[in-house]
């Protein structure tokens, strides 16, 4: 994986602040300020290439440990009191026409539903990408998780469907799929700090050259 070039926004409904927040964006002022995190935020932290450990923190709360900036999200399924913003929000949950197990998020009896819906409010600001692409504190995310398993070796896997609502940043929802294959041990968790790579250097894309900054790199 490699961090996009700065000011790529390409495949995103941004508009013109964003564009210009992004072209500015500065790898070392985040340094500088502490601010690397701001690319593990929620609405784009399943993006990033991770392993996630889920399980339950207690009867009412699903916890989600990513090894990507050693990040933790938490779903609550009984409303909470009004969080603090935070890069991971609040997010509430809720399954939705469940009826069968709950696969990679365990045994226990589901209620009737299919998918696990999360809505995820009370946050700061941070990227939709690790290139500086911004979303406001006024952003909300919707995420539903389905899992299924195909047969063979291929396993069960988890999907996740994510949609991000910005009035600031986005002309309109921004929709994104990510896809995760359960694995049979805990040994490869790698949890490491919030990091990224230097973007590659050249010319800013454009309407007629989208990838002529992924021609050199560093």
């Amino acid at each position: 994986m490699i961090t996009p070039p700065v000011g790529d926004t390409s495949s995103l409904p941004v508009n013109e602040r964003a564009r210009a927040a992004a072209a500015a964006w500065d790898l070392e002022r985040d340094k500088a300020e502490g601010a690397l995190c701001k690319a593990f935020a929620g609405p784009g932290l399943m993006r990033q290439p991770t392993r996630i450990r889920i399980e339950w923190e207690d009867g009412d709360t699903l916890k989600l440990e990513f090894d990507a900036g050693r990040q933790v999200r938490r779903f609550e399924f009984l409303p909470q009191p009004t969080a603090e913003r935070s890069l991971q929000g609040y997010s509430e949950a809720q399954w939705f026409r469940q009826t069968q197990s709950r696969g990679v998020f365990g045994a226990r009896t589901p209620p009737e539903g299919g998918s696990l819906v999360v809505r995820t409010s009370q946050l700061t600001g941070g990227y939709l990408r690790p290139n500086g692409v911004p979303f406001s504190e006024g952003a909300t995310v919707k995420e539903f998780f389905n899992t299924f398993t195909l047969p063979g070796d291929a396993g069960a896997w988890l999907v996740v469907t994510t949609v991000v609502s910005d009035p600031e940043y986005l002309t309109t929802e921004l929709v994104m799929s990510s896809q995760f294959k359960k694995e049979a041990s805990r040994g490869a968790w790698d949890p490491r700090p919030c990091d990224i790579a230097r973007p590659l250097r050249g010319p800013a894309p454009t309407p007629d050259n989208p990838f002529a900054a992924a021609a050199t790199r560093p």
